[in-house]
This record gives C-alpha cells, sequence and structure tokens, in this order.
C-alpha cells in the first residue's frame, strides 16, 4: 500500500496501476484459496460425520456380538 501512495504523490500513475493490479491478484489468490478452505472444511466435515457413523456401527456390531457370545455361553 506505500507504494501505490508513493506513487500517487509521484505522479506515477503507470507504477501505481501496476501495482494496484498486483494487489488485486493477490486478493483475487487470497479469496479463492480461502473458498478452497472452506470447502476443504466442508469435505472434512462431512468425512467425519461419516466415520462417526461408521464407529457406531462398528460399536453396535461389538455389542451384538458380545450379547450373543455371552447368551451362548450362559
Amino acid at each position: 500500500m506505500g507504494d501505490i501512495e508513493g506513487h500517487i504523490f509521484d505522479g506515477n500513475m503507470n507504477e501505481c496501476l501496476s501495482n494496484l493490479g498486483k494487489l488485486k491478484n493477490m486478493l483475487k489468490n487470497t479469496y479463492e484459496m480461502v473458498d478452497r478452505l472452506s470447502n476443504c472444511k466442508d469435505e472434512l466435515g462431512r468425512k467425519i460425520n461419516e466415520l462417526e457413523q461408521e464407529i457406531n456401527n462398528l460399536k453396535d456390531e461389538v455389542n451384538k456380538t458380545k450379547f450373543f457370545s455371552a447368551y451362548k455361553t450362559g
């Protein structure tokens, strides 16, 4: 930002516009990165939910196995 201000005060509009273009590209890249991170966060949330469901299913299977094992030996 300081470079842009300096170029404005110096009257060097070409450099000012060039730096504004670079700033625009950096902001665009940052926005795209944040968007990708947000999508990754959402995907991780879905995967966590799937894993939690699978863990619960496995716990149910273990409990069934324990129950039937105890029933057969009881």
